[in-house]
Formats: C-alpha cells, sequence, structure tokens
C-alpha cells in the first residue's frame, strides 16, 4: 500500500472546506481514530445546545457536517443533480443539506478531515488564524487504530483488501498505508498542541478515545467549553446518552447500514484494548519498540493517556 497524502480520490467541488469561515469547526484524526464518534458527539452537542438555547435553536439546528476528501468515508458529501444546488453534507438529524451556491450565508459547520498538521496548515491557514474556528484533534491508542484501520480496509469496497494481518500490520507500521504513518500524525498534532498552548490560544483541543470511553461526562463537557457553549448537567447526560456506541449502532442513520459500500458493521465494537486479540506477544514486542523510537519521552503525556 503506499500514503495518499495527495487524496486522489477527492470528490468535485470541496474547495469551500478548504476556506474557514466563522464558526466552523474542524475535527482531525488520523483514519480510524475516533473522528465519525466525535463528530456524532459535536452533533448531538449542537442538536441539545437548539433545545436549552431557542433563541438560537436554528443557528444550530442549521449546522451541517462533511468529511472532505475522501469518497469511502459516511460523512463524505454527496452531490446532487439540480441544478445550482449542491449538497455540502448532513444536517444534525442525518439528512443530506442542500446548499443555494447564489447564497453567500455559510451556516455552522462541522468538518472532519484525516490531514496532518502540516498539510492543515498549508491549506487551511485560515483555521489558524480565526479566532471564530475552533479544531479538535483525537488520538487514539495505535495499536486499536491498526486492527481498526485493518478490518475497516475489508469491509470497504473503496479500499484495498489486505492479504493478511501480518502484511498490513508490516505497512501500518513502515506509514505504508493511506495518510502515512499514525506516528508523524500524532507527533506532529501533539507539537501544535503543546506550541498552541505556550502562545496562551484556546484554538485546539486533545481529546483521546480512550478518554472519550473513561469519562463520556467530562469529555463532553470541555468540549462545550472549548466551543463556548454552556449546557445543563442534564443536557449533558442526554449528550451521552446518545453518543454511546449502543445507541449509535442501533440508529440506522448513525450506523451507516445503508451505505453499499460497506461489507460489514462499520460500527464494529468501539472498545478500547481490543488489540489484544488481535495482536501476537511478538507483534506487541516489536510495536511497542517502534512506539518508544518514534515517540520516546517528550510524548509520554499523550501516551499516557491511551490507557484506561
Amino acid at each position: 500500500m503506499i500514503p495518499d497524502f495527495a487524496m486522489q480520490n477527492n470528490i468535485p467541488n470541496e474547495a469551500d472546506l478548504l476556506k474557514a469561515t466563522d464558526g466552523d469547526v474542524y475535527l482531525l484524526a488520523y483514519p480510524k481514530a475516533g473522528v465519525t464518534w466525535t463528530t456524532e458527539v459535536l452533533t448531538a452537542i449542537y442538536s441539545q445546545y437548539a433545545i436549552e438555547n431557542p433563541s438560537r435553536a436554528a443557528e444550530f439546528e442549521g449546522a451541517i457536517r462533511a468529511h472532505g476528501f475522501c469518497t469511502s468515508c459516511p460523512l463524505s458529501r454527496r452531490h446532487s443533480t439540480k441544478p445550482g444546488l449542491t449538497s455540502v453534507g448532513y444536517d444534525i438529524n442525518g439528512n443530506a443539506v442542500f446548499h443555494d451556491e447564489t447564497n453567500d450565508q455559510k451556516p455552522r459547520r462541522l468538518i472532519s478531515l484525516h490531514f496532518p498538521v502540516e498539510r492543515m496548515e498549508a491549506l487551511i491557514p485560515d483555521a489558524f488564524q480565526n479566532d471564530r474556528v475552533k479544531m479538535i484533534y483525537v488520538a487514539r491508542n495505535a495499536k486499536d487504530v491498526a486492527v481498526s484501520y485493518y478490518h475497516f480496509h475489508k469491509m470497504n469496497e473503496t479500499l484495498p483488501t489486505p492479504e493478511s494481518w501480518e502484511e498490513f500490520l508490516d505497512d501500518f507500521i513502515s506509514g505504508s498505508v493511506r495518510c502515512g504513518s499514525w506516528f508523524e500524525h500524532v507527533r506532529g498534532w501533539w507539537r501544535k498542541h503543546i506550541e498552541l498552548q505556550q502562545q496562551h490560544t484556546n484554538k485546539l483541543l486533545l481529546v483521546t478515545f480512550e478518554s472519550l470511553k473513561r469519562n463520556t461526562y467530562n469529555e463532553v463537557e470541555r468540549i462545550c467549553n472549548h466551543l463556548g457553549l454552556k449546557l445543563s448537567p442534564e443536557g449533558i447526560e442526554e449528550v451521552c446518552f446518545k453518543c454511546n456506541f449502543t445507541t449509535m449502532k442501533r440508529d440506522p442513520r448513525r450506523n451507516h447500514s445503508q451505505n453499499d459500500i460497506f461489507k460489514g458493521d462499520f460500527l464494529r465494537k468501539g472498545k478500547v484494548g481490543d488489540w489484544q486479540n488481535q495482536f501476537t506477544q511478538t507483534q506487541r514486542q516489536n510495536f511497542d519498540d517502534t512506539m518508544h523510537s518514534q515517540l520516546g519521552n517528550d510524548y509520554t503525556p499523550i501516551v499516557n493517556s491511551f490507557a484506561m
């Protein structure tokens, strides 16, 4: 497999996703690190905020979500043949949204991307410069990412089917998979996180898949604070309920069971530590050695956060 930073399977006419506008939230993550789940969390936050703040309901109920530059993602944009109308994503209820291109008014947007930080800085510099644009980076234990990514390749009609787990793991460790090296991806965004903290800039929030699983309530509250949105304790509990794995897996609008490119469950397990059922002892040791050599002591805080 070959890293695909160019993303040759781009969906046409997505240039507007690269133009950060007031109110945009960019969700960044390596594939299978939890960006779909986090998008659902943000969607539920917006929905609940609309309920608790009727005067701003239209603003948040009208928000759209889209995944840029990857046709295999269930949040990818779909385009209409209707003259003058383009599907720009999905609303908070999972319905396709068509935007009138003659209307300059931009709705609130939740945009998920798999960009490494260097690509984000090059293509969307306004995201770092506009104080009304927020970013959230989602990280996950690399072993669980590798296992989830392997099964995603096996069930996704648009991706090459791995010959074996052993071959895929070798490719993952070397960075010879789509989106390249997990290690480089996490290193880059961790450095940016530290840099922005030192500048006292409340621009980028770092969340881990494990922290969302361990204490969803606290993490939802952190995300709300990052976005400047206040929810009642009962509202946060409602968001947590809507976004737990069992609730999402039962909902056909959110489990992507109607997407014909998938040969199995898009929402597979949603667990922490499932890698232990896939890795051999030798593979675990080799991976841990690579992790240490690639990340080292400078990244101890984020590595520790992967543990439950």
